[in-house]
């Protein structure tokens, strides 16, 4: 891939009575006049007059100068990072030294196999080709798509389907909140947690599912997409739109106190979303042998249901995260995830749990575990 710093271009002089041609570095206004266009380009130039080049603070014509002569980053990028210039240098805003914009920047966007997926100045072509191929495994290894537009679809049938549960006022207010969501770019991170949660379920995915127990189905979730926020609660990590063969990651989700998510947490949310996609079919055997959840019902059946579920009253082997004691699916969710994340210590805390789920993936894999 071309580097920022490489663009030539190719001029002909005229040396006594023969023509030379000479490759000469590219200028940055014909850089941003093929990337942006010439209505664009002539705004920075003068309002990077307007505001003199040859003092701090940099005008956008002057930051861009200095990344592409300080920093190495893709010609693909450079189109993205313009815009940003552009928007900055409307707002007037005024940087003094090259850290500073590159801070705040944070890195720029490349289009990988449709998708956009954001990269730090210190990553490189080599991480660029690394999201490349995770993209095209997930794709070949597990039958998993990247398709960001789509989550919008899944979103909108998912509430179009449950309209009457939700109610018609709920129903239009969340369509008005879809209209305001926007896709977002994937981080590296992300596209590895996922395909390490992937790892796990691989026995029932892509190619390797026409010889498991799950062969006479069609696979439960094909795609994966990203938008910036959920249109049900907030702060919402990921959701899975099964009807869709679906899964959205949201930009603004947090873990369960409020912070961004670790790489161990994505992880753990990828399996447990994928746990709803590609075994919520076992969720009535699950139910059936976690004594807990026959309390829970016959609580129901008396109206003495505790909305959090933590009875005093109930001595047995309770739901393992606050997520799980929500509803039976939570706690399935979340009781694959940990037996996942690490079996010996799951199979000590939780042995009610862990026996269920140990049979259930080995059942569905066509495994022993």
């Amino acid at each position: 891939m071309l580097k920022g710093t490489k663009n030539k271009a190719v001029t002909t002089t005229k040396v006594g009575n023969k023509k030379k041609t000479v490759h000469t570095q590219e200028p940055t206004t014909f850089v941003l006049q093929k990337a942006l266009g010439n209505h664009a380009l002539q705004s920075i130039i003068q309002r990077s007059i307007m505001i003199g080049e040859e003092h701090k603070p940099y005008s956008a014509l002057e930051t861009w100068n200095l990344l592409v002569q300080e920093r190495s980053f893709p010609t693909s990028a450079q189109s993205s990072v313009m815009e940003v210039l552009l928007e900055w240098d409307e707002e007037d805003r005024e940087f003094t030294s090259l850290d500073e914009i590159e801070e705040e920047l944070g890195g720029y966007e490349v289009e990988v196999q449709g998708e956009n997926v954001f990269f730090e100045f210190s990553e490189g072509d080599d991480q660029i080709q690394l999201a490349d191929d995770i993209i095209m495994a997930l794709f070949m290894e597990y039958g998993i798509s990247f398709n960001s537009r789509h989550s919008f679809l899944a979103i909108k049938n998912s509430l179009r389907l449950n309209k009457e549960e939700i109610g018609q006022s709920e129903y239009k207010k969340r369509l008005k909140r879809l209209d305001t969501r926007t896709k977002e770019s994937w981080l590296l991170e992300d596209l590895k947690a996922l395909l390490e949660a992937l790892k796990y379920f691989s026995p029932i995915l892509g190619r390797r599912r026409v010889t498991s127990p799950r062969a006479d189905f069609l696979q439960e979730i094909t795609s994966f997409g990203k938008i910036d926020e959920d249109v049900d609660f907030g702060h919402t990590l990921a959701e899975t739109f099964k009807e869709s063969g679906h899964i959205v990651m949201y930009d603004e989700g947090t873990n369960e106190v409020g912070e961004e998510p670790s790489y161990s947490e994505k992880v753990d949310t990828f399996v447990h979303e994928l746990t709803h996609g590609l075994l919520e079919h076992r969720l009535d055997d699950f139910k059936e042998n976690v004594p807990f959840w026959t309390w829970i019902d016959q609580q129901e059946r008396h109206e003495e249901r505790d909305p959090s579920y933590n009875r005093p009253d109930y001595d047995g082997e309770k739901p393992p995260t606050q997520v799980a004691v929500q509803a039976v699916h939570e706690d399935f969710a979340e009781s694959v995830m940990l037996f996942f994340r690490n079996r010996k210590n799951f199979r000590m805390m939780y042995p009610v749990r862990s026996a269920i789920v140990s049979r259930i993936i080995e059942q569905e894999f066509g495994v022993e575990l």
